[in-house]
């Protein structure tokens, strides 16, 4: 038995082991490109005006309603942005034309703020219920300080760009015909600073603002490769480290811990360092696509969207590596055959006494798929069938209780 365990610790923490993912259902198929958690609220939105919002546990997604009645174009996809747990913003450029609505009940209602069709709009963002800026083409920033109301223009940037990210009032935006220009700015857009020193074309990178000092960001190079790059003095110096996924995502949880994802050999891939890029372990996980963004809604758990409606928690500290760490102290014989298997397994246990036992299938994040069997037993020989026909391939556990002294035991549906 021993063996046993120490050939699963070494697969999970192998650096290509699969982690295995809780699927939410999100009732749709478009791409999912956008994440965001504030206070208990989640939003996720995507491709052709998909939007949907949850509790912070991503229990319960209801679809919100896109804006209607006041006959947009519908030629680009609209994005939704979310300022707190009521308040949502729905922004929908196009050529020379932009839209921007707002609602405090959870896409309910809808009132248009904000329309121009001066400026080839490309982004948008709120900073609060007052302030936001949009970018446009010629650099041109549209800037408000009262909820739209009124706005300004101005030519801080020198080419069209695309808002990737903010924290607070920093907002990064990406200069574009120009080789790797990132813009940053720490008042609400009044001024901005840039830095041109990484390794891409910065138009689709990926960012994520830790806190309004450290910075990371995800690309494919322009001369080839792939990179993780970081800022820790507001964007004036970054630091570029090679990675081997193409990354689409990226967040962190400090300095040091940080985490990509992307799709790697056609599956699905989250990337984990713990010493900012200098290594990484790597989950593939059994998605066919690609996971385009990734956040955290507490220390542990992580929601990471994809491809195709694709949404999923992921436990960053996989359940097999603690139930491993307890040890087990019974007597008694177990064994599952066959194991692989493609439907249905057989658990044989010989029990050395009378005792209460209990069987649960357990997924690699520890959460209860089915009991199995439960009940009083006398000593000697026992055999208990179980269908895995209705699971998706990949690592599970059974749980064994005997007289409440537990075990577990890893299988694998091919």
């Amino acid at each position: 038995m021993k063996n046993k365990i120490l050939i699963v610790l070494i697969l999970i923490l192998n650096s290509k082991a699969k982690a295995q993912l809780q699927v939410v259902t999100t009732n749709t198929v478009e791409h999912i490109t956008y994440l965001s958690k504030i206070q208990n609220s989640v939003l996720i939105s995507g491709l052709n005006n998909f939007g949907s919002l949850s509790d912070e546990n991503c229990n319960i997604l209801s679809t919100i309603n896109k804006p209607t009645g006041f006959n947009p174009p519908t030629a680009s996809n609209g994005e939704f942005i979310q300022l707190d747990s009521n308040n949502l913003y729905f922004f929908l450029p196009n050529w020379q034309n932009a839209y921007l609505y707002k609602t405090n009940n959870k896409g309910n209602n809808w009132n248009l703020i904000f329309h121009t069709d001066s400026f080839d709009v490309h982004s948008c963002t709120m900073f609060d219920s007052l302030n936001g800026i949009i970018v446009c083409s010629q650099g041109v920033i549209l800037r408000t300080q009262d909820g739209w109301q009124t706005w300004q223009a101005d030519t801080s940037i020198n080419n069209f760009g695309k808002i990737l990210g903010n924290y607070a009032d920093s907002v990064l935006c990406v200069s574009i015909p120009s080789s790797s220009g990132i813009f940053y700015t720490s008042n609400k857009g009044i001024n901005w600073s840039e830095c041109s020193d990484l390794p891409y074309l910065a138009f689709s990178s990926n960012l994520f603002l830790l806190n309004d000092t450290t910075i990371f960001s995800v690309e494919t190079g322009t001369l080839g490769g792939t990179f993780f790059s970081y800022s820790f003095n507001k964007n004036k110096s970054w630091i570029n480290k090679n990675i081997d996924i193409s990354p689409y995502g990226v967040t962190a949880l400090s300095h040091a811990e940080c985490y990509v994802v992307g799709f790697k050999n056609s599956y699905g891939t989250i990337l984990k360092t713990t010493d900012t890029g200098n290594t990484w372990i790597n989950y593939q996980t059994p998605y066919t696509g690609t996971l385009t963004r990734i956040i955290f809604l507490n220390d542990s758990i992580a929601l990471i969207s994809g491809t195709n409606g694709y949404l999923a928690k992921w436990n960053k500290n996989s359940f097999a590596l603690s139930v491993l760490n307890e040890g087990n102290q019974m007597n008694n014989s177990i064994s599952i055959h066959p194991n692989p298997t493609l439907n249905s397994q057989q658990i044989e246990i010989e029990l050395v006494k009378d005792a209460d036992l209990e069987i649960n299938l357990i997924s690699i994040l520890g959460q209860k798929l089915k009991n199995i069997h439960h009940q009083k037993q006398i000593k000697g020989n026992i055999k208990v069938n179980n269908d895995l026909t209705d699971l998706s391939n990949g690592i599970y556990f059974y749980e064994i209780a005997i007289d409440n002294k537990k075990q577990y035991i890893k299988t694998i549906k091919d």
